[in-house]
């Protein structure tokens, strides 16, 4: 299915909205340069490429970041939508704080439950792929075509014939296995918490 404003690979042997890939447009050099004002910071050459083709999207679950601005409106007749923005792990107050400056950050995975992995591109070119809350990088590419082909295969052998990933699939690639189990022992901490902040804050006096 191809629409004027956004763009998708689907399954239509499977449904006729099962999409596997999901993108708006490509962005022209007037879109790549409020890309960058968005971002505040430069955006690497090759992502730059990455965005004229498609104006970040979804691609077998893993969430590009792309231009927003206001520009891409959410269209209930759109099956894409407008992107995760570009300002993700790039603006300083989105920012976690042991991201190295050099590092641009351009997409995001999820695992099932509360870890995410959010990948950056580093000032030598190559990818690494950190924990959302801890200073912990799950694994690296030597260069950004380099992780979209091993990646992007890995998750295509993992597919059945539904167009799902397999249950014992890891969805997050490298050595993330513990990943889950500290980011639920960390909610768990933080409900603790909330829990005794209400405590104290409605105890009877």
């Amino acid at each position: 299915m191809v629409e004027e404003k956004s763009r998708g690979r689907s399954v239509p042997h499977i449904a006729p909205k099962a999409y596997l890939v999901r993108h708006p447009k490509g962005l022209d050099d007037e879109g790549l340069t409020l890309a960058e004002t968005e971002a505040t910071r430069p955006i690497p050459p090759v992502y730059q490429e990455f965005l004229r083709e498609m104006n970040g999207g979804r691609i077998l679950n893993v969430a590009f970041y792309g231009l927003t601005g206001g520009m891409l409106l959410r269209d209930p007749t759109d099956p894409v939508g407008q992107p995760f923005s570009i300002a993700f792990d790039n603006e300083w107050y989105r920012r976690a704080d042991y991201i190295p400056e050099g590092h641009f950050g351009f997409a995001t995975a999820n695992d099932p439950l509360r870890t995410q992995g959010h990948f950056f591109l580093t000032s030598i070119g190559t990818v690494e792929m950190y924990h959302r809350d801890e200073d912990r990088i799950g694994k690296s590419w030597p260069s950004f075509s380099d992780f979209l082909l091993d990646e992007m295969t890995r998750r295509l052998a993992a597919l059945d014939e539904r167009g799902k990933f397999q249950e014992a699939f890891q969805l997050l690639p490298g050595d993330t296995s513990d990943w889950e189990a500290r980011a639920e022992e960390k909610y768990v901490d933080t409900l603790s918490l909330f829990a005794k902040m209400k405590r104290k804050i409605w105890r009877p006096r």
